[in-house]
Protein backbone atom coordinates (compact mmCIF):
# COMPACT_ATOMS: atom_id res chain seq x y z
CA UNK A 1 0.00 0.00 0.00
CA UNK A 2 1.34 3.38 -1.05
CA UNK A 3 2.21 5.82 1.88
CA UNK A 4 -0.50 8.29 0.05
CA UNK A 5 -2.86 6.04 0.33
CA UNK A 6 -2.11 5.07 3.86
CA UNK A 7 -2.30 8.94 4.78
CA UNK A 8 -5.42 9.11 2.98
CA UNK A 9 -6.99 6.56 5.16
CA UNK A 10 -5.76 7.35 8.41
CA UNK A 11 -6.84 11.23 7.30
CA UNK A 12 -10.51 9.66 6.65
CA UNK A 13 -10.28 7.63 9.79
CA UNK A 14 -9.23 11.06 12.08
CA UNK A 15 -11.94 13.40 10.69
CA UNK A 16 -14.72 10.14 11.15
CA UNK A 17 -13.49 9.56 14.89
CA UNK A 18 -12.90 13.04 16.09
CA UNK A 19 -16.18 13.81 16.94
CA UNK A 20 -17.65 11.06 18.05
CA UNK A 21 -14.24 11.05 20.67
CA UNK A 22 -15.05 14.57 21.80
CA UNK A 23 -18.68 13.78 23.05
CA UNK A 24 -17.26 10.93 25.35
CA UNK A 25 -16.33 13.15 28.32
CA UNK A 26 -18.12 12.02 31.23
CA UNK A 27 -18.55 13.19 34.89
CA UNK A 28 -20.16 12.55 38.22
CA UNK A 29 -20.71 14.61 40.68
CA UNK A 30 -23.12 16.71 43.22
CA UNK A 31 -24.19 20.02 42.55
CA UNK A 32 -23.34 23.10 44.61
CA UNK A 33 -24.49 26.11 42.91
CA UNK A 34 -27.31 26.40 39.33
CA UNK A 35 -28.68 29.37 37.70
CA UNK A 36 -27.80 31.31 34.73
CA UNK A 37 -27.32 28.40 31.88
CA UNK A 38 -24.29 26.76 34.07
CA UNK A 39 -24.53 24.23 37.43
CA UNK A 40 -21.24 24.05 39.67
CA UNK A 41 -20.38 20.15 40.27
CA UNK A 42 -18.52 18.97 42.95
CA UNK A 43 -16.35 16.15 41.61
CA UNK A 44 -14.40 14.87 44.12
CA UNK A 45 -11.82 17.27 45.54
CA UNK A 46 -12.64 19.76 42.85
CA UNK A 47 -15.23 22.35 41.65
CA UNK A 48 -16.50 21.64 37.56
CA UNK A 49 -18.45 24.50 35.95
CA UNK A 50 -21.03 22.55 33.58
CA UNK A 51 -22.51 24.62 30.86
CA UNK A 52 -26.27 24.52 29.32
CA UNK A 53 -27.74 25.42 26.67
CA UNK A 54 -31.27 24.87 24.54
CA UNK A 55 -30.08 21.34 23.43
CA UNK A 56 -29.00 20.29 26.65
CA UNK A 57 -31.38 17.61 27.68
CA UNK A 58 -32.07 16.89 31.20
CA UNK A 59 -33.56 13.23 32.42
CA UNK A 60 -34.72 12.39 35.20
CA UNK A 61 -34.57 8.38 35.84
CA UNK A 62 -37.91 6.88 37.44
CA UNK A 63 -39.19 3.67 38.73
CA UNK A 64 -38.23 1.14 41.01
CA UNK A 65 -35.04 0.24 38.39
CA UNK A 66 -34.23 3.99 37.54
CA UNK A 67 -35.47 2.66 34.21
CA UNK A 68 -37.78 4.90 32.57
CA UNK A 69 -36.97 8.50 32.23
CA UNK A 70 -38.55 11.77 31.91
CA UNK A 71 -37.18 15.23 30.43
CA UNK A 72 -36.91 17.88 32.96
CA UNK A 73 -36.15 21.46 32.67
CA UNK A 74 -32.59 23.35 34.11
CA UNK A 75 -34.83 25.00 36.89
CA UNK A 76 -34.88 21.11 38.33
CA UNK A 77 -31.02 20.99 38.96
CA UNK A 78 -31.16 22.05 42.52
CA UNK A 79 -28.19 22.03 45.23
CA UNK A 80 -27.48 18.88 46.63
CA UNK A 81 -28.70 16.50 43.39
CA UNK A 82 -26.47 14.28 42.34
CA UNK A 83 -25.92 13.94 38.65
CA UNK A 84 -24.53 12.28 35.48
CA UNK A 85 -23.41 14.45 32.65
CA UNK A 86 -21.95 13.93 29.29
CA UNK A 87 -20.49 16.71 26.65
CA UNK A 88 -17.61 18.00 26.27
CA UNK A 89 -14.51 19.24 28.43
CA UNK A 90 -12.87 22.46 27.26
CA UNK A 91 -11.22 25.53 27.99
CA UNK A 92 -12.01 25.45 32.05
CA UNK A 93 -15.25 24.29 31.66
CA UNK A 94 -17.58 21.05 30.67
CA UNK A 95 -20.27 21.86 28.02
CA UNK A 96 -23.54 19.72 28.58
CA UNK A 97 -24.69 17.40 26.01
CA UNK A 98 -27.14 15.20 28.78
CA UNK A 99 -27.57 15.53 32.33
CA UNK A 100 -29.69 12.45 33.96
CA UNK A 101 -30.52 12.30 37.65
CA UNK A 102 -32.68 9.96 39.90
CA UNK A 103 -36.10 10.51 40.95
CA UNK A 104 -34.77 9.36 44.60
CA UNK A 105 -32.24 12.11 44.86
CA UNK A 106 -34.28 14.87 43.12
CA UNK A 107 -36.56 14.45 45.94
CA UNK A 108 -33.93 14.48 48.89
CA UNK A 109 -32.30 17.45 47.46
CA UNK A 110 -35.99 19.23 47.25
CA UNK A 111 -36.10 18.41 50.98
CA UNK A 112 -32.55 19.88 51.75
CA UNK A 113 -33.51 23.27 50.32
CA UNK A 114 -36.63 23.28 52.33
CA UNK A 115 -35.26 22.97 55.27
CA UNK A 116 -32.66 25.50 54.57
CA UNK A 117 -35.55 27.84 53.18
CA UNK A 118 -37.12 27.93 57.17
Amino acid sequence: MSSKRLAGFAAVFLLTTSPALAQDDKLEGVIVQAGEGEVVVQVGNSRQTVTLDADTRIRQTIGPLNARREDKTPAELLPGLPIKVEGTAGGGSFAADQIEFKESDYRTAVQIRGGQAE
